[in-house]
């Protein structure tokens, strides 16, 4: 079937406007391949953007996802040039066209292929396609672009008197249309989740990881400014069953994945809700150290943990919370390496550090250095 393919040809250095098919398989396995149709204003230029590693790397895509995997090798069949380039609705005949050949070589996810194709259509290919997007949605250089479209949208909610009532009601339906292609794509994203194809899944899943792992790090970094600028946060309070009928208060500092208790004694005494403050000390020991057994050359000589609240009478109770635990140094090591920007790589490299391994079910699995 590959081969068939390759036999269609066509010059891959023409200038100017085409409509192509990126053909991609295993180095030993013709037999299973992928397929892309696109088009470009400057066909030469957009396939040596496919062909480089960095380009794909920039621009991360179901379509390059795929080009990465190990033992990839591909070429390109030119389905339409000689396209007029003076045209006033040239975007619009490159889109109809790339349309055309993810219909023919059904390059779509089958739920477009079922709507846009006959009925009775078979689809000899499915799920081995890399478009996701309908090529009938893409921009064109005489539309406005997306930010304005979103400059605009409170003005469209709310128009002025004077606004003409025709032109008003055309943007907004131009709108609506733009938000519910947008929500079709993310659809389509999401459904690559159950896709038969594995090539398909795993490439869902990676950009759900680095999505995750993106999220997690902001995270990260906003607490850190936060306790950085002195803020407080506040102690999470657990209502922890002792004996039939009896309970007792516990309350305990979360800092990512980060936990500390407080002792029972000063758990219980609080009233209502109780506050902590993170003080790091630059470059010298901290006037009151969490870790009273840090040596000098521990950062967490120079971090402190101050406790405020309210006793059950109401009267405010501030001190600096204290541990003589050993594992809590290497805990605060690392928690005042994470704070001053080191990577996780460079805190596992370094001698008497905590790390923290997320196992199944959201559990942490501490080891230490």
């Amino acid at each position: 079937m590959q081969l068939r393919l390759m036999s269609i040809g066509g010059d891959r250095k023409i200038p100017g406007l085409a409509v192509y098919l990126h053909v991609i398989s295993k180095r030993d396995d013709f037999e299973h391949f992928f397929l892309y149709a696109g088009q470009s204003m400057e066909l030469a230029i957009r396939l040596a953007q496919h062909d480089s590693p960095q380009f794909r790397s920039k621009y991360p895509s179901l379509h390059s996802y795929v080009m990465e995997l190990e033992g990839m090798v591909s070429d390109y069949v030119i389905f339409a040039e000689n396209i007029p380039a003076a045209s006033e609705h040239q975007s619009r005949i490159l889109n109809i066209l790339e349309m055309f050949a993810c219909l023919i070589f059904q390059t779509l996810d089958p739920k477009d292929l079922k709507k846009y194709l006959p009925e009775e259509a078979e689809l000899f290919l499915p799920f081995c396609g890399l478009n996701v997007a309908l090529p009938l949605w893409q921009s064109s250089p005489d539309r406005k672009p997306m930010g304005v479209w979103h400059g605009v949208e409170s003005s469209l909610l709310s128009p002025s008197s004077d606004s003409n009532e025709s032109e008003f009601s055309e943007v907004s339906q131009h709108l609506i249309h733009i938000k519910g292609y947008h929500k079709s794509l993310r659809e389509r994203f999401y459904n690559l989740r159950f896709s038969p194809n594995p090539s398909h899944r795993a490439y869902c899943y990676e950009v759900k990881r680095e999505q995750n792992s993106s999220a997690s790090a902001s995270r990260k970094a906003n607490t850190r400014r936060e306790i950085l600028l002195g803020a407080y946060r506040e102690v999470k309070s657990y209502r922890c069953q002792t004996v039939p009928g009896g309970y007792v208060i516990r309350r305990c500092i979360f800092i990512g994945s980060f936990y500390l208790w407080l002792p029972h004694n000063s758990a219980a005494s609080f009233g209502g809700k109780v506050y902590f403050k993170i003080e790091i000390s630059n470059g010298q020991a901290h006037h009151s150290p969490y870790a009273i057994r840090a040596t000098q050359d521990d950062p967490a000589i120079r971090l402190g943990i101050q406790i405020s609240g309210t006793d059950t009478l109401g009267n405010a109770i501030s001190f600096w919370l204290k541990s003589k635990g050993k594992q809590n140094i290497l805990k605060m090591n690392t928690l005042v390496d994470e704070f001053e920007g080191k990577t996780d790589g460079e805190i596992g490299r370094t001698p008497r550090r905590w790390i923290a391994k997320k196992e199944t079910r959201g559990r942490y699995k501490p080891s230490y250095t």
